[in-house]
């Protein structure tokens, strides 16, 4: 039996800034722009997405992504447990993750289906996103409570199912890790973690997977 599924890895930037003395976290989305290829889905808002290229990682695809809709870079992927466990037997390389969360697509209008892991990245504090206008427009740093107030209005309210909302404003396939987002925003540990974090020193972020691929890695002059 065939499966079309694509796999595809979603990132939520977000970055703390420090006003009057206070620091305040700041979670990044955009509008989605891609009216040829996917025209049932565009003038949504979503989270930077996009496809793994041939012998990429997930991780490695998520930072790419980003820079390229974005032109953003990443300095602190969320949880730091991102790369649990790491296989060689053979030739067979296989890599076991805990992400912030996971998405699948199970039916589409448009016949593109797709799954795959969600990263929450750290971006420095006066990070400028510049969407790449042929994916996406209209950024927008939106702050834990609006974060909140916007999955509210897809219809996830106090709900523990999902519901059937007749128009959204968000894309559909992440609705699910916007609801998870903002369940998570909703408690002030978690905030607070991702506040302290964004005062951590800029580091600069390489996947795990580095130290297993390095002649892969050296090809991309990533050595």
């Amino acid at each position: 039996m065939s499966n079309n599924k694509r796999c595809v890895t979603t990132v939520i930037p977000f970055r703390v800034i420090t006003t009057q003395g206070v620091n305040k976290l700041q979670l990044y989305i955009h509008t989605r722009y891609k009216p040829v290829v996917s025209p049932a889905y565009s003038d949504l808002y979503e989270f930077p997405v996009g496809g793994l290229d041939q012998g990429e990682d997930a991780i490695d695809a998520g930072l790419r992504e980003l820079q390229e809709e974005t032109n953003m870079t990443a300095n602190y992927i969320f949880p730091p447990q991102f790369l649990q466990t790491q296989i060689v037997s053979r030739s067979d390389i296989v890599a076991g993750y805990q992400p912030f969360y996971t998405l699948e697509m199970l039916k589409t209008v448009d016949g593109m289906l797709w799954f795959g892991p969600v990263f929450l990245v750290k971006v420095s504090s006066d990070a400028d996103p510049q969407p790449n206008v042929q994916e996406a427009k209209d950024p927008k740093w939106l702050s834990a409570e609006e974060i909140i107030r916007l999955a509210n209005d897809q219809g996830f309210e106090n709900q523990t199912e999902f519901v059937q909302v007749q128009k959204t404003t968000f894309f559909d396939f992440q609705l699910p890790v916007l609801r998870h987002l903002a369940n998570q925003l909703a408690s002030s540990e978690f905030k607070s973690q991702l506040i302290n974090l964004g005062q951590q020193p800029e580091i600069e972020v390489v996947s795990d997977l580095k130290k297993i691929k390095p002649k892969w890695y050296a090809t991309r002059g990533l050595s």
